[in-house]
């Protein structure tokens, strides 16, 4: 897990970056749903 240090006045605020399982299956079917939304409207033209 990656950490980001952002120093401020009031102390150091700490981000942490990381993607979970549900993250990348969100990713894949947002992706897939385009390519077919595309892939409709090609169809549709020709």
């Amino acid at each position: 897990m990656n950490e980001t240090l952002i120093p401020t006045d009031g102390g150091t605020l700490v981000v942490s970056h990381s993607i979970t399982l549900g993250d990348i299956i969100t990713i894949i079917l947002l992706t897939c749903i385009l390519f077919v939304m595309i892939y409709n409207n090609f169809t549709r033209r020709f």
